[in-house]
C-alpha cells in the first residue's frame, strides 16, 4: 500500500496535522504527542495546543526529527546491550532453576550429593559382605573336595552379597 495515498502530498515546507505526520513515519499519534510534550518536536506557530485542537507541524523537518528519534531508539549503546544481556542471562538462569525444581518434584532429578552418598554406602556394604565371604565359607570348604559344589556355594554367597 502506498503511504502517499493516505496522507496529503505537498511541499516539504507544508504544514501537516499530527495524524498525517504519524502515518508518514509509521508511528502512532500518541508517539508524536509524546515527542511534542518532551520538546523534541515543535508545533507550527499558531497551531492548536489545547485539548481537542489539531496540532500542525512543518512536514519536512518534523518527519526527519521523528525518523532520527526512531533511529536513536533502535541503536542501543554498549552499556544498554550489556545490561540487556545480563537481564537475559538472569532470566535464563531463573528459568533453568524453575525447570530443575519441577523435575525434582516429579522425581526425575536428584541431588548429586545424595546419589554420591548412596553409592558410597552401597560400596561400603558390598565390600563388608565380600570381606566376610572368606570367613563364612572357609570352614565349609575345609573338607570339601568337589570343585562344582565349592563353585556353586561361592556363586550363591556372591549373589546373596549383591542383594544388599
Amino acid at each position: 500500500m502506498d503511504v502517499t495515498s493516505k496522507i496529503k502530498v505537498g511541499k516539504a515546507s507544508d504544514l501537516w496535522p499530527s495524524a498525517d505526520i504519524a502515518r508518514a513515519c509509521g508511528v502512532s499519534q500518541s508517539f508524536i504527542r509524546q515527542l511534542t510534550s518532551e520538546g523534541y518536536l515543535e508545533r507550527a506557530k499558531g497551531s492548536g495546543s489545547g485539548r481537542g485542537s489539531t496540532a500542525y507541524f512543518e512536514a519536512g523537518e518534523t518527519i526527519q526529527r521523528v525518523i532520527g528519534r526512531l533511529k536513536q531508539q533502535r541503536e542501543a549503546s554498549p552499556h544498554e546491550l550489556a545490561s540487556q544481556a545480563a537481564k537475559l542471562a538472569k532470566l535464563e538462569a531463573e528459568s533453568r532453576r524453575a525447570q530443575m525444581q519441577v523435575e525434582e518434584m516429579h522425581g526425575r532429578l536428584v541431588n548429586v550429593n545424595d546419589v554420591t552418598r548412596l553409592w558410597k554406602d552401597l560400596g561400603v556394604k558390598l565390600r563388608e559382605r565380600l570381606r566376610n565371604l572368606g570367613a563364612r565359607l572357609a570352614p565349609l570348604f575345609a573338607f570339601e573336595s568337589d570343585i562344582l559344589r565349592i563353585r556353586g556355594r561361592v556363586d550363591k554367597e556372591i549373589d546373596a552379597a549383591r542383594g544388599i
